[in-house]
């Protein structure tokens, strides 16, 4: 398909245009079924699984954070350990 819209490039202006409008015509199809099933999807996986489960994992995500935060925020020596290994 490249080849094809970069040989219209050799019409000057006008095949820039064509090209566009081919592809365009070639994959709004499908990307508009790859939207269609993604949509499908996520509306079953959310009625299946349900919303709340999803919420939790948010919510664990955002706690975890805030720990490792708070960890860093009470560390009082912020030296480097560096270990001189004898060969």
């Amino acid at each position: 398909m490249t080849a094809l819209t970069g040989a219209l490039d050799i019409i000057p202006g006008v095949g820039f245009i064509i090209g566009g409008i081919i592809i365009g015509i070639i994959n709004t199809p499908f990307l508009y079924s790859i939207g269609k099933n993604a949509k499908n999807y996520l509306t079953r996986k959310l009625r299946n699984s349900g919303g709340r489960q999803n919420v939790l994992n948010f919510l664990e995500g955002y706690r975890d954070s805030i720990s490792l935060l708070q960890s860093l925020n009470n560390r009082n020596n912020w030296a480097r350990k560096i270990q001189i290994l004898n060969s």
